[in-house]
């Protein structure tokens, strides 16, 4: 990785071990088998990289310490893996590595922060957080939830009810901004590194060209074009400029699966490296161990740990496969890039999200009773009207879901009730925006009366189809 390490013991017998690079040092201190302190310093690197290196190194040092049993044992067990000290010590060592005479990837990378950071602010004071993380251009964060580097959030399950940031019943989709060798087969798409003083103007939003009143819903972000720099040949030679070594790219936290068509979507273009490989049908790539056409059970636990009900879901699949791609990377050379992409990317999060909710045990719905819970209940539905009448059926209630690709990415919901059947068609579009459509003939008997909005509110809030199905099925029979 082009780093080196030497070890220095102290006075007091304390062995410090130094990791040093071109830019940074990185300064272990052990005490026995305890690291006591790590500190990270970064040589000649403008912008806010010297300020953050003490959140970079008390990460560092959260995943190095041995973790222990309870708070009262004084000795720890076996030191845990030191997958993502190595992990986060590589992103360093690479960013170092590609760093050249006039360019500091670090600074780079910074730079990124400090324009998202401007847009995120301004986005969270006229939208509020949740918005402007999950609708906006995301929530950037350095060195956050053990990833040294860049983060940036743009997604979270149930983001329409307001929960705090640390809530760990609350799952987050983020990239994290890497600096990568450009690959040799690389023909285009992707430009190289640049190093701005920053990517997007002081008055952060302009009026879109088509738009005479400049209304607030029609603002677009006042982009910056930085130049392209060339830097001096390697060998001394000036009279031979280079472009940049490297590129940016936004790993993905968690890895997406994406229909393969979405490929040729302008914003994901080049997103797609060509040694990704082994396309497969979408579900079966989310859940590879779920049995097509085979029903599988599905427990909804009723609120309050007052019992739970069963479904069995069908992925009914005569229909033709969506093909797709599991991503875990994506390469960009501008900001506004990755701000495009997110608009894919939260679609299909969402999409998982609800899949999940039928087919993943490894997501049962657990009691929805804490946490942020009692603001669904209080938004969606009266939970003890809920319960108060007996509902539950002696066998499954049998549910078929069929995929509807071309409708932005649908889903077709399909259950009787009360003799008759009922479809719902769940429209998820670009930026995760969700819809609930009631096909020609869905919904007839007792539940042609349904308020779809009210279901499309709760679905939003819940992003839990079962758990909808059942405020639906006592809905229509009267039992709310």
């Amino acid at each position: 990785m082009g780093l080196e390490s030497y070890k220095e013991t102290g006075d007091k017998g304390g062995i410090t071990v130094s990791v040093a690079a071109k830019i940074f040092l990185l300064d272990i201190e052990f005490a026995g088998s305890q690291v006591v302190r790590v500190a990270i310093n970064f040589e000649n690197t403008p912008g806010p990289s010297v300020d953050l290196a003490p959140l970079a190194a008390a990460i560092f040092q959260e995943t190095l310490n041995p973790t222990k049993r309870k708070p009262s044992y004084s000795k720890p067990i076996l030191p845990p893996s030191l997958a993502e000290f190595s992990e986060n010590l590589q992103r360093l060592a690479l960013t170092d590595k590609l760093s050249k005479t006039g360019l500091n990837c670090f600074t780079a990378i910074t730079t990124i922060y400090e324009s998202l950071r401007k847009i995120y602010n301004h986005e969270k004071e006229s939208l509020g957080h949740p918005t402007a993380l999950c609708f906006g251009s995301g929530y950037p964060q350095m060195h956050a939830r053990r990833k040294i580097g860049l983060s940036i959030d743009y997604w979270r399950s149930r983001r329409t009810i307001p929960v705090g940031e640390d809530n760990p019943d609350v799952k987050r989709w983020r990239v994290v901004v890497e600096v990568q060798e450009i690959p040799p087969e690389l023909s285009g798409g992707v430009e190289p590194v640049r190093l701005p003083n920053q990517w997007v103007s002081d008055e952060i939003h302009k009026p879109k060209e088509d738009n005479l009143f400049g209304d607030v819903e029609e603002l677009a972000i006042d982009w910056l074009e930085p130049p392209h720099e060339e830097f001096p040949d390697t060998t001394g030679d000036t009279s031979h400029p280079r472009t940049p070594p490297a590129r940016f790219s936004a790993r993905l936290d968690p890895p997406l699966t994406l229909p393969l068509y979405d490929e040729v979507d302008p914003t994901l273009t080049a997103s797609f490296p060509n040694h990704i490989t082994n396309p497969g049908p979408l579900v079966s790539l989310l859940f590879p161990n779920l049995e097509v056409n085979q029903y599988t059970n599905r427990r909804v636990h009723i609120p309050g740990g007052l019992g739970e009900i069963t479904h069995a879901y069908r992925l009914y699949s005569d229909l033709k496969p969506v093909y797709s791609r599991t991503v875990s990377e994506v390469p960009f050379s501008h900001p506004k890039d990755l701000i495009a992409a997110f608009k894919v990317l939260r679609q299909y999060a969402l999409l998982e999200t609800l899949l999940a909710s039928c087919f993943s045990r490894e997501q049962v719905q657990e009691d929805t009773n804490h946490g942020d819970g009692g603001d669904l209940e209080k938004e969606v539905m009266d939970l003890e009207a809920f319960l108060a009448e007996d509902c539950v059926v002696s066998v499954p209630l049998r549910v078929d879901i069929a995929l509807l690709p071309e409708r932005a990415f649908g889903i077709d919901v399909a259950f009787p009730l009360d003799g008759d059947p009922v479809h719902l068609n769940i429209i998820v579009e670009r930026n995760g925006e969700l819809k609930v459509m009631i096909p020609e003939g869905g919904l007839t008997g007792v539940a042609a009366g349904l308020d779809v909005r009210a279901f499309e509110k709760g679905l939003r809030a819940s992003e839990d189809i079962p758990l909808m199905i059942e405020w639906f099925r006592r809905s229509c029979l009267g039992l709310l």
